[in-house]
């Protein structure tokens, strides 16, 4: 008996696979669920991004209105294609920066100062609409995120872009106009008062500009080796313009060295621009491809999490399918052996347990009573197939033996063995099972038989004599013609049928068979081949002496007469003989000749003995 065991023991296909498949859903849902935060996030910080590039646009655009109003002049940006050209472009900035408030509405603000001056030339129209392009960069720079945080080195060029570089710019040219104001003439006190402070103005702006460039030199070399010149141009420019302007305010102005002075200043302020425009797009796009790359690693890792969650179910789910397959293995084998044991005590046939060396361990009671012996050896000893089982290299080993019991009668069995394993069977290597077959091998024996020999005379029939004759042409006493086949007929036999009927043909028939033996060495075999025919063969025959004389007691013990319930009847025979050649390779080819010669006998009178005489050689 087995004790029960403490643990919780499920049938195969009722384990708990509800908490696994509980357990994988909750990792599932996890994993997701940090996974659409981890993409929420960065597809947001896509938007914001995306963001600060309409921003730049519009920016960069601005600014280079603001160059474009520079370089017209107080008197003539009003009328200039060029700055109308700007406002256009944008004025489509603005339209493409639906989710940014104020783009439009700065660029009306913008219009409005244009077409003010339009009206008005002047320089304080002029004024109004640097202002307005000044609060129309700031404004959309913050608004954008594009100069939000000073510490990221896209906002930092960002920030570099805004307010600084174009206040700069605007505080220089208002210089410049205020300083070329008076031509030739040396400026009023007023104006030089006015020049000094939108230098300083433009020389605080500076300061700024250059921490935000230091920066982002700082955090990334490619942007000093991009920005450097074009920097370094634009502030000789600038300092250029002030010495010019400090002449101009010292009482020693040139007309024609403001206007050079100035015109530099707005084209390397321009190249300064567009490569500062130029590199803040790259590190946002650059921005936009990380995140794009951090959208398809969480989708990855999702994916991988996921994967790795069901792995996790799998492999629970397996161990406990395997769990329960070996307990489900363990009772069945323990029923199975359980289930042997009973059939091994209670079958009527024999049931033997072998070892290795095919030695009996153990045999049941039907066994004992089947041979008459208590553990009785099934296998002999050193049996070279039996050590093929024991070895794996065959499945099943049959064969029948012979034994003797102690009351001396006889007993054939049929053994099957069979190669077993397993902890349970200990020394055990294979079962055998023991049938008694001796009635069959009886019945086998009646009726092979039947099959081979006549019924009437119990003599070998013609099939069996033909198979004789044959493996006597293929052995080396055929090849020498050592043998000799005599065909017998019966004269006269079908009178004896027509006269006193079959049964007492019968008799006839059983009568002459006899005399046939007697008259017949006992190595030769007698045959019945049909109706009256016999055949007879003779081996170990040196020519026709031997023969001959076989043939010659055949026909003195057939001559003589044969009494059937007081009738007396005689059947001489007329008998052919064949000497064996080596030319004969068939035994019909044999006979065939002994019964023309047996005809022959006949033609003659019949009662007589004639030897087939071969062709002779041509």
């Amino acid at each position: 008996m087995h004790g029960r065991t403490g643990h919780r023991s499920y049938p195969l296909g009722r384990a708990p696979f509800g908490g696994i498949a509980l357990l994988a859903f909750v990792l599932v849902s996890v994993i997701g669920g940090y996974a659409v935060w981890q993409y929420r996030d960065s597809a947001l910080a896509t938007i914001a991004v995306e963001r600060e590039i309409r921003g730049l646009d519009f920016v960069t655009q601005a600014m280079t209105t603001l160059v474009d109003w520079g370089g017209a002049g107080a008197k003539e940006f009003a009328t200039s294609p060029r700055v109308e050209a700007d406002l256009a472009n944008l004025e489509r900035a603005a339209a493409a920066m639906p989710d940014v408030n104020g783009a439009a509405g700065s660029v009306a603000v913008i219009r409005q100062a244009r077409d003010a001056a339009r009206a008005n030339p002047g320089p304080a129209a002029s004024a109004a609409f640097g202002e307005a392009v000044l609060d129309a960069i700031a404004r959309i720079a913050d608004a954008s995120g594009l100069a939000f945080d000073p510490q990221g080195e896209p906002n930092a060029l960002g920030d570099a872009l805004d307010n600084p570089l174009a206040l700069e710019f605007e505080r220089l040219n208002a210089a410049f106009e205020t300083a070329s104001a008076s031509g030739a003439n040396a400026p009023s006190i007023p104006q030089r008062l006015t020049v000094a402070g939108q230098i300083g103005a433009a020389e605080t702006a500076s300061a700024p500009l250059a921490v935000d460039l230091r920066g982002a030199f700082a955090a990334d070399g490619s942007a000093r080796a991009r920005l450097d010149a074009p920097w370094a141009q634009e502030e000789a420019s600038a300092a250029r313009l002030r010495a010019a302007m400090a002449e101009a305010t010292a009482g020693r102005p040139s007309p024609r060295a403001l206007d050079t002075a100035h015109a530099r200043l707005v084209a390397s302020t321009a190249r300064f621009t567009s490569a500062l425009a130029d590199s803040v797009r790259k590190l946002l796009e650059q921005r936009l491809v990380a995140l794009e790359r951090d959208r398809v690693a969480i989708v990855v890792q999702c994916a991988l999490g996921i994967l790795l969650s069901f792995l996790v179910a799998f492999l629970i789910a397996r161990d406990v399918i395997r769990r329960q397959r070996r307990a489900l293995f363990r009772a069945q084998r323990d029923s199975a052996a359980e289930h042997f044991r009973t059939v091994f005590e209670r079958s009527p046939m024999g049931i033997a347990m072998l070892d290795a060396e095919g030695a009996t361990i153990e045999s049941n009671a039907g066994l004992g009573r089947m041979l008459d012996a208590r553990e009785p050896r099934i296998v002999p000893d050193g049996d070279p197939e039996y050590a093929e089982l024991v070895e794996g290299r065959v499945a099943l080993y049959r064969f029948e033996r012979h034994w003797t019991r102690s009351d001396g009668t006889s007993l054939w069995a049929e053994v099957t063995v069979s190669p077993v394993g397993g902890p349970h069977f200990g020394h055990v290597v294979a079962i055998a099972m023991v049938q008694d077959v001796t009635e069959r091998r009886a019945s086998d024996a009646t009726l092979r038989f039947a099959a081979t020999h006549d019924a009437l005379t119990a003599l070998p029939n013609r099939t069996e004599f033909m198979r004789h004759l044959n493996e006597v042409i293929a052995s080396e006493t055929g090849a020498g013609g050592r043998y000799a086949v005599l065909f017998i007929d019966l004269d006269e036999f079908k009178a004896v049928n027509d006269r006193l009927g079959h049964l007492a043909g019968d008799r006839v028939l059983e009568t002459a068979a006899e005399r046939i033996r007697k008259a017949s060495r006992a190595s030769d075999l007698v045959a019945r081949f049909h109706g009256d025919e016999f055949g007879l063969l003779l081996v170990g025959v040196d020519g026709m002496r031997v023969a001959g004389g076989v043939a010659e007691r055949v026909q003195e013990e057939l001559r003589a007469p044969i009494f059937i319930d007081g009738h007396r009847v005689f059947v001489a025979p007329s008998i052919g003989i064949v000497l064996g050649d080596p030319r004969y390779t068939r035994a019909e080819d044999v006979l065939r000749d002994a019964d023309s010669a047996m005809y022959k006998a006949k033609s003659l009178g019949g009662s007589r003995s004639v030897a087939f005489e071969y062709p002779a050689a041509s």
